[in-house]
């Protein structure tokens, strides 16, 4: 009975081992990789008030960019946009489809990246007198919003989850300092006819 008791535990054990191997094997091949990183940095002309009856005049800002595309076809785009007395860190994960190279401009491949799926803001105010956070998985909806207007989970996707394309500059060199790891928003791209 005894030697019957020993086996049958070794069985079990060795069953038991088997199956965490197949579930650390699997769990190896669902994660996913990065397959490319590029960066950007552009500028966004936006309408600013500049006094209490609401007049608007034109303010300049420049956004830097940092996407990554992963190999199951997801993005994840960091992006930092500096805005008047406060700075917005925006990070959001979505769907991408790379194009053709050349299809839409010569020299550029097009990443249509879709409206994100996942965002979290967060808000330097006022250079450190408030800081603000915003996820669209954790927070409670509708959301406060520096200056107290109330923002629904699908406000902050549309806001700032919707980036459109970037292109991707192809380089004629490409070496250690000099890669094609450039990316542009449309009205940036430079078409040589």
């Amino acid at each position: 009975m005894k030697k019957i008791g020993k086996i049958t535990l070794s069985v079990i054990a060795a069953a038991i081992m088997a199956f965490a191997a197949i579930g650390l094997a699997a769990c190896g091949e669902t994660s996913t990789q990065i397959t490319e990183t590029y960066i950007g940095k552009h500028t966004v002309t936006v309408q600013e008030i500049i006094d209490q009856e609401g007049n608007t005049a034109p303010k300049e800002y420049t956004y830097f960019e940092q996407l990554q595309l992963f190999d199951d076809g997801t993005y994840a785009m960091t992006q930092i946009q500096p805005a008047g007395m406060a700075t917005y860190i925006v990070y959001a994960t979505g769907k991408y489809a790379k194009k053709e190279k050349d299809e839409k401009f010569e020299g550029y491949t097009e990443i249509a990246l879709e409206k994100a799926t996942y965002v979290q803001v967060n808000q330097d105010i006022y250079d450190h007198m408030f800081g603000l956070t915003i996820d669209t998985d954790k927070s409670v909806f509708p959301h406060e919003i520096a200056g107290g207007a109330m923002k629904t989970k699908e406000d902050i996707l549309n806001e700032y989850g919707d980036f459109g394309s970037r292109f991707i500059m192809h380089r004629a060199t490409v070496d250690d300092t000099h890669a094609e790891n450039w990316m542009d928003v449309e009205a940036d791209v430079e078409v040589v006819e």
